[in-house]
């Protein structure tokens, strides 16, 4: 009939609007996800438009339109099988030298072959294998060994700082002082970075405003008499009193006062017993701060922490089986390097580009350490390289990840008088103080950035 015949009609366009809409979420879904479209790059943080400097290349977030070449980019998906083909691979020479550099980076993009990271000062080093028996850990998050001998320099052998003005263990921009050593030329007089309340006649102010002092000889006196044997040490105290055990998790647990208090940080670890890090870390879970055990510290997320213990016997009350010490020293690197590789595994499902500056017909590529630009982008990229490749979140706007550098792209200083440039680095604004304590060399370069921050967050936007 006329009306069963307008009814199928009517059907139809209704199923023909809904696959045309289908169509059109299915293409805005993809949104820049296709090769050769041009897109232009805006700053969430500054709400401006990178854009390129023909000069040197580097990305400057300064437009407030897109509307020049400097601004445009050109799309280049790209499938996994070729991300992959990018990475470096593990080339086997029959028996492996387990102390060659293995190419592993840290938080400040370091280590991955010889070189003096720090400064041209620092000795060349690079990370090696954990089974490298010559190798050491140091204050770094992984086993290096150093690449040079150090020849020509007095080292820190035979020397110490007078009694009453030990070395206080800073260190120079150039990775002088922290010990007492001939640093700065051969035959030079050992000397370190002493107290301010060093009153020593040989204390003097260097150039950088810090006192030091003249080490001292100590190979051409008399050794002293050999001093009495010590008495044997009392048997050790346990670190808490006994009291009874509570189990959390798969075997694992903490005394009846230090219970785990189901916090979770950021990251999703700490709520009960596990090791939350790394495979071979000793459990541990966040407790209230009523908790009066020793071994309870502060974290980074500012919650007391312990580490927790099988159930002990009625002899034994020893907490933790492992060597705090050393875990402690690394905490920082492997908290650094779990944030990472959750951030890549997150990104791995992401759409995979590369971008290709429509003014300089250049890649955007990350420059990694040691380049002087090092963590900066650049639209100076003559071929496709991993640095340059990009995860971007599916509907163009969020965090960007650098598939190379292994952080997001952000906003960096390289000169107060300039804009912002667009880096994997953080802090924004690096004030590199001139003497700082040896273990936080870190506050002498930027570190990659891993955690999401304003800065962080940009939008793609389809010209």
């Amino acid at each position: 009939s006329e009306m069963s015949y307008d009814n199928r009609a009517c059907a139809l366009l209704v199923v023909l609007v809904i696959l045309v809409l289908v169509t059109m979420w299915s293409f805005a879904s993809k949104g820049f996800a296709v090769t050769g479209r041009v897109v232009a790059i805006r700053s969430s943080h500054s709400n401006r438009f990178i854009s390129v400097s023909i000069e040197d290349g580097l990305l400057h977030v300064a437009d407030n339109t897109s509307a020049s070449k400097a601004t445009r980019f050109r799309v280049v998906v790209l499938s996994r099988a070729t991300v992959k083909a990018l990475r470096p691979m593990r080339v086997h020479h029959g028996k492996q030298d387990v102390c060659v550099c293995t190419g592993h980076s840290d938080e400040n993009g370091f280590g991955r072959f010889c070189h003096p990271w720090e400064s041209e000062h620092h000795r060349p080093w690079c990370y090696v294998s954990d089974k490298c028996l010559h190798a050491s850990r140091g204050r770094k998050a992984r086993k290096h060994k150093t690449c040079s001998s150090e020849e020509g320099y007095i080292g820190p052998d035979g020397w110490s700082p007078p009694e009453a003005c030990p070395c206080n263990g800073h260190e120079s921009i150039h990775g002088f002082g922290a010990y007492c050593k001939g640093w700065e030329f051969a035959g030079q007089t050992p000397w370190c970075y002493a107290f301010d309340n060093c009153s020593q006649p040989a204390v003097g102010s260097g150039s950088l405003g810090t006192k030091f002092v003249e080490c001292i000889s100590n190979t051409t006196q008399s050794p002293p008499p050999p001093s009495p044997p010590s008495p044997p040490p009392p048997p050790p105290a346990p670190l808490f009193p006994p009291e009874k055990w509570i189990e959390s998790s798969g075997g694992w647990g903490t005394p009846e006062g230090c219970k785990c208090k189901g916090f979770s940080n950021r990251h999703g670890y700490g709520a009960f017993c596990k090791a939350w890090e790394i495979p071979e870390q000793t459990p541990w879970c966040y407790v209230d701060d009523t908790c009066s055990m020793t071994t309870a510290t502060g974290g980074s997320f500012r919650h007391k922490f312990v580490e927790c213990t099988k159930q002990p016997s009625k002899s034994s009350y020893f907490f933790g089986r492992r060597l705090r010490q050393s875990w402690r020293a690394h905490k920082k690197g492997v908290t650094f390097e779990a944030v990472q590789s959750e951030l890549l595994r997150q990104a791995g499902g992401w759409p995979h580009i590369a971008l290709i500056s429509e003014a300089t017909q250049g890649f955007l590529n990350v420059m990694l350490p040691p380049s002087k630009r090092q963590l900066f982008l650049t639209a100076h990229g003559e071929a496709l390289s991993l640095n340059s490749v990009f995860a971007i979140p599916p509907h163009g706007r969020g965090s960007f990840v650098s598939i190379g550098t292994g952080a997001l792209l952000s906003l960096c200083e390289i000169d107060p008088s300039q804009p912002l440039c667009v880096c994997t680095g953080t802090p924004q604004v690096l004030r590199t103080p001139l003497v700082v304590p040896a273990h936080r060399k870190s506050q002498q370069h930027r570190k990659l950035a891993v955690q999401p921050q304003s800065a962080t967050h940009f939008m793609l936007e389809v010209q």
